[in-house]
């Protein structure tokens, strides 16, 4: 386990001089909100724009430390899982979270209020997600029967890069910068219709601009699911010839 954590020491050594050259030098408090995002074409951006949106420093320093001083004891002995149920996360370890501290309790609230309708249902557990600082999370859409047409999450620790893909053509995508403290809200045609992921350190890039992405915690909160709320043709059954070739 030393050894393992050695090398992976000396990797992250290695990617950080390999990309400090072109890193992101600014504060990420002085940046534009249209530097936050990366386009593949217009009608992505128009897609981005409706369905998409990121609020840094949707918390202060002080509130981050009061939310991990809640969430690292839950951890205990649990280590990285390289493997999740769905194949969709490397390295992480997560729980759910059904009651939080007067403080904290709070900030989630605050989380919600800013991200959903009045009217939603909003799932009860929270989903807290460590993802390691090798970690990463592949393309994939949210299954339907597990949540609804909004998702928000909070980024702590790191900073990362989130990379949306149509999922009918791959080569029409966009990516959001992260910041750490900030706030992504996900919903409409962007939650059910791209695919999106946490890209790996090495390919951490927006705009030209490489993003040092660490150890990096997210508090994630999700709509409950509802058909009414479902695409039209979420389910429509795919044509599937039978005959032998």
């Amino acid at each position: 386990m030393k050894c393992l954590s050695e090398l992976l020491h000396i990797r992250r050594s290695c990617w950080q001089k390999l990309f400090a050259q072109n890193s992101f030098k600014r504060p990420f408090s002085s940046i534009s909100y249209q530097e936050l995002f990366e386009y593949s074409s217009k009608n992505v951006e128009k897609d981005a724009n409706d369905g998409c949106v990121v609020l840094p420093n949707f918390i202060t320093e002080d509130e981050e430390k009061c939310l991990l001083n809640e969430i690292e004891p839950k951890w205990g002995k649990s280590v990285y899982q390289e493997g999740h149920w769905d194949n969709a996360i490397h390295l992480f370890r997560e729980v759910e979270v059904s009651s939080w501290s007067r403080i904290n309790s709070t900030i989630v609230s605050r989380i919600k209020s800013h991200s959903f309708n009045f009217n939603d249902t909003i799932r009860d557990m929270t989903h807290v997600l460590d993802l390691s600082a090798t970690g990463f999370i592949k393309p994939h859409i949210d299954a339907v029967k597990f949540c609804g047409y909004c998702i928000a999450g909070l980024s702590l620790l790191s900073p990362s890069i989130m990379k949306f893909c149509d999922e009918k053509n791959p080569d029409e995508w966009f990516k959001a910068l992260l910041p750490q403290r900030s706030l992504y809200i996900m919903k409409n045609r962007v939650r059910y219709k791209y695919t999106h992921e946490i890209l790996k350190t090495e390919e951490s890039y927006i705009n030209g601009k490489f993003i040092s992405k660490d150890r990096r915690i997210s508090i994630i909160c999700r709509t409950e699911s509802m058909a009414s709320q479902q695409p039209n043709d979420i389910f429509q059954a795919v044509p599937v010839s039978l005959d032998e070739t």
